[in-house]
């Protein structure tokens, strides 16, 4: 898995193969959180066609609807910490 965009303090874009993931920042009162959502096969095509125009509109769309829309599609467990070491590894290398 590794992360091929991003926009800062916000969400990180994750490819692995053919899947796509997205990792959200973000807040519900005075807790902040990180959901890692797997894109839908609409998704996936919306990604292809409009590319990170579409990314900045999901990733609202997901902070926004957090924990309603896409509560139940947040994306832990083994594929959770692939991605936050891919997330690491990706800063530390970015670092400036």
């Amino acid at each position: 898995m590794k992360v091929t965009d991003k926009e800062d303090r916000f969400w990180f874009f994750l490819e692995d193969g053919i899947d796509f993931y997205i990792d959200v920042y973000c807040n519900v009162s005075a807790f902040g959180f990180s959901m890692l959502i797997k894109l839908n096969k609409e998704e996936s095509e919306s990604y292809r066609i409009s590319g990170h125009e579409f990314l900045k509109e999901l990733a609202r769309d997901i902070q926004y609807y957090s924990q309603s829309k896409y509560k139940d599609r947040h994306t832990s467990g083994e594929i959770g910490k692939i991605a936050h070491d891919a997330i690491v590894a990706f800063n530390k290398k970015n670092r400036p």
